[in-house]
C-alpha cells in the first residue's frame, strides 16, 4: 500500500560506526559512512545515527509498506546473526504503529 512510512529504532553496542559499517557490508549490505551516519543502501531509506554512550538510533522511511518491511527485515536478520541488540517500530501514514519487535542479546 502506498503512503508514507516511518521507521524508528535503536542499536545497543559498544561498537563504533566504523565497526558496524565492516560487519554489515560482509553481511552483504551495501552500506556508505557518512561522519557520524551510516546510510543502508536498499529501496527504503535507511540510516544509523549516533546516540547516547553506546546506542545508535535508527531512522528509515518508504512510501510502501511491503517495500520498508522487507528491508527492516532484511537489517534485523543480519543484526540479530551478529547478536546485537536493537528495536523496531514502523509506523504507518496515520502515524499508527503497525509493527514492534525488540531483539536482545
Amino acid at each position: 500500500m502506498s503512503g508514507f512510512y516511518t521507521l524508528t529504532g535503536t542499536l545497543l553496542t559498544d561498537l563504533g560506526l566504523v565497526d558496524i559499517h565492516n560487519m554489515l557490508q560482509a553481511h552483504a549490505l551495501d552500506t556508505v559512512l557518512l561522519d557520524d551516519e551510516l546510510e543502508i543502501k536498499g529501496q527504503a531509506n535507511l540510516t544509523f545515527r549516533t546516540g547516547f554512550d553506546h546506542e545508535f538510533i535508527l531512522a528509515g522511511d518508504s512510501l510502501y509498506e511491503d517495500i520498508l518491511m522487507a528491508e527492516t527485515s532484511r537489517l534485523s536478520l543480519v543484526l540479530s546473526q551478529l547478536k546485537l541488540t536493537h528495536a523496531i517500530e514502523i509506523y504507518g501514514p496515520n502515524n499508527e504503529l503497525i509493527f514492534e519487535d525488540q531483539y536482545q542479546f
